[in-house]
């Protein structure tokens, strides 16, 4: 097993905020979707999906450590994510 990263550069940490916000998102368009009757192949395939980048996350995340760990948080909180595409929309700059 390899040892923890003491390192994640900014880029890299809006990345992972990113997906971390589409693992929210997912899960809120799943359910909306099943509510609405939407096919349940269809429903399924969002729950997959998010649960395939929550892994990923969550793998990302446990190779930080902590101080790098909160590093990633900070993106995630001081960014704010257009509901619709995702992308970093901050007065910062950042994404664009």
């Amino acid at each position: 097993m390899q040892g923890l990263r003491d390192f994640i550069s900014r880029a890299e940490a809006e990345e992972l905020a990113m997906v971390a916000a589409l693992v929210y998102r997912l899960g809120e368009v799943a359910e909306k979707w099943a509510a609405l009757g939407k096919p349940k192949k269809q429903v399924q395939y969002l729950r997959t999906a998010r649960t395939f980048a929550h892994k990923a996350v969550d793998i990302a995340m446990d190779s930080l450590t902590k101080k790098q760990r909160e590093k990633v948080l900070k993106v995630t909180k001081n960014a704010y994510y257009c509901p619709v595409c995702l992308t970093p929309t901050r007065k910062t700059g950042v994404g664009t």
